[in-house]
């Protein structure tokens, strides 16, 4: 299920520190993460190491998600209604530069699981890239303290 209407983008505080160790200046974060399905999430095919619970995590913790696969764009919404979770975006792999385009974000990451598709793609449009297993260890998938 796509979002239909328009949300503030989120991720987190990020904390600057003076000399002295005090909190100076807070900012607020913008994370936007792309998704592959096949070998990346459980449910695709073949499954791939990221939960539909990590994916609810990163949601809940307001960062912008969506999906960009092979995988016709129906598809992808079937996936993302089947499991009751709200994405901001469902494009196909060379769509990259255009949801960097469309969303203002800090930081950009696209996880996949092909070297000659998602990071190629991934990299060519200014995205940070991570590997399923890479990604299922990053904090973005750690619970808040």
């Amino acid at each position: 299920m796509q979002r239909d209407t328009p949300v503030q983008a989120g991720g987190g505080l990020r904390g600057k520190r003076g000399y002295d160790g005090a909190l100076v200046q807070e900012e607020y974060v913008t994370v936007l993460i792309s998704f592959d399905i096949d070998g990346t999430l459980e449910v695709g095919d073949p499954p791939g190491p990221l939960t539909m619970d990590m994916v609810r995590l990163v949601r809940d913790k307001g960062f912008l998600i969506g999906s960009c696969s092979d995988r016709t764009l129906s598809g992808q919404r079937g996936i993302w209604a089947t499991h009751e979770i709200e994405v901001d975006f469902v494009v196909s792999k060379h769509m990259l530069p255009d949801v960097k385009a469309k969303f203002e974000a800090d930081t950009y990451v696209h996880i996949g699981d092909r070297e000659d598709l998602d990071r190629q793609y991934a990299l060519k449009a200014g995205f940070d890239f991570l590997w399923p297993d890479e990604a299922v260890a990053h904090d973005y998938f750690q619970p808040a303290p």
